[in-house]
C-alpha cells in the first residue's frame, strides 16, 4: 500500500507537470499573437512556414529519442539509468548535429532555385533555432525522467518568459523580423540549456 508521503509527492509532481503543460501551451498561444501582431500577415505567415521545419523535426526527435527515453529509462534499475541517458544524450548530440548538416546543405541547394524566399537570410538563425529549441525540449523530458518536473517547470518557464520578453521588446522597438524572431527562439531556448546546465537534474 502507498503511504501517505508517496501520496502527496504523487500529488504534487501531477501538479507540476500540469503546470509546465500549462506554461508551455499558454506561451505558445501569446507568442504566436505577439508575433502576427509585429510581423504583420506576411512576416507572420513566413515564420509560422519556417517555424514548422523545427516543429517537424521535433516530431522526429519525440519519436526517434524522447519517446524511447521516457519509456525504457523507467524499466531500468537505477544503476543502469544513468548509463542508459548519457548514451541517449549522446544520441541527441549527434542527432543534432547531422541535422544542421542537412538543413545547411537543403539551404545551400534550394537557395539558387528560389532565391524569393530569402532562405540565405535566415541560413544561420535558423540553425540555432532549430538545434536550441530542440536540445531544450530534451532536456525538459530528461527532468521529468529524473523526477525533477519542478526544475522542468522552472526552466520552461524561463525559456518562454524570455521568449515573450524579447520578443515584445524587438515589437515595440520595431526592430522584430522573421530572422530576429527565429534568434530570439533560439536565444530563450540556449538560456534554458544553460540553466539545465547548472541544474541537480542534469
Amino acid at each position: 500500500m502507498s503511504t501517505v508521503p508517496e501520496l502527496n509527492s504523487g500529488r504534487r509532481k501531477t501538479k507540476l507537470v500540469l503546470l509546465d503543460q500549462a506554461i508551455v501551451s499558454g506561451a505558445n498561444f501569446v507568442i504566436g499573437l505577439v508575433l502576427a501582431r509585429f510581423l504583420g500577415p506576411a512576416g507572420y505567415g513566413q515564420f509560422v512556414l519556417t517555424y514548422n521545419i523545427i516543429l517537424f523535426i521535433a516530431g522526429v526527435q519525440a519519436a526517434l529519442i524522447i519517446a524511447p527515453m521516457m519509456v525504457n529509462s523507467g524499466t531500468l534499475p537505477i544503476d543502469q539509468r544513468s548509463q542508459y541517458l548519457r548514451t541517449v544524450t549522446l544520441q541527441q548530440v549527434l542527432f543534432c548535429v547531422i541535422l544542421a548538416i542537412v538543413i545547411f546543405a537543403a539551404v545551400k541547394i534550394l537557395s539558387p532555385l528560389y532565391p524569393h524566399w530569402g532562405l540565405d537570410e535566415l541560413l544561420w538563425a535558423l540553425l540555432f533555432a532549430t538545434v536550441s529549441v530542440l536540445f531544450q525540449d530534451f532536456f525538459r523530458r530528461y527532468f521529468f525522467v529524473n523526477d525533477h518536473a519542478g526544475a522542468a517547470a522552472l526552466n520552461d518557464l524561463v525559456t518562454h518568459g524570455g521568449k515573450f520578453v524579447l520578443l515584445v521588446g524587438l515589437g515595440l522597438a520595431a526592430q522584430l523580423n522573421v530572422t530576429n524572431a527565429l534568434w530570439v527562439m533560439g536565444g530563450a531556448s540556449a538560456l534554458g540549456i544553460v540553466l539545465a546546465a547548472f541544474s541537480s537534474g542534469f
